[in-house]
């Protein structure tokens, strides 16, 4: 899991379970809700996407304040793609377009806006939006097959043999 054993290292003690447990109880109920209730999902999933693009282009706006703030709580910006790319995925199985699309948007914005603005990205913000974003473009390449097939329990349209 991403920090783990350097958090349990570094910090160690009751500390470094509550830093493990900041990101991966919101991971838990996101990934949660993200299957058990598809519909009531979206209502959390697309604020969060939002705010991961809004974080990246502060990011690239303020990058020396970001910085000093990455090097004082560690890499926040890494955990948080890591943490809401899971649930977006597991939310992928059921809405497989709305998905796709905000696997792109949280797997490219971090890396296109910094880059837009000069300032190389991380490499493990790199590997970290790398998952999101292929996982997210295999999504929407699911759903461009699948279009004009019928769905379960839909009837198929009727096929004509083609005249000579």
């Amino acid at each position: 899991m991403l920090g783990v054993g350097e958090t349990l290292s570094d910090p160690g003690g009751w500390r470094a379970v509550g830093l493990i447990a900041i990101w991966l109880i919101p991971l838990v109920a996101l990934c949660l809700v993200s299957w058990l209730s598809p519909d009531r999902a979206v209502w959390f999933l697309a604020p969060l996407v939002t705010g991961v693009i809004g974080l990246s282009v502060w990011f690239a706006i303020n990058q020396g304040t970001w910085r000093s703030f990455e090097n004082r709580h560690g890499p926040i910006q890494v955990v948080i793609v890591f943490a809401l790319s899971a649930p977006l995925a597991l939310w992928g199985l059921h809405r497989t377009l709305w998905a796709g699309v905000m696997l792109v948007m949280v797997g490219a914005a971090s890396i296109l806006v910094a880059q837009a603005v000069g300032r190389g990205g991380s490499s493990s913000l790199a590997i970290a939006s790398f998952a999101p974003l292929v996982t997210g473009l295999l999504y929407l390449a699911a759903v461009y097959q699948d279009r004009g097939r019928a769905r379960p329990g839909e009837i198929p349209p009727p096929q004509y043999p083609k005249s000579p």
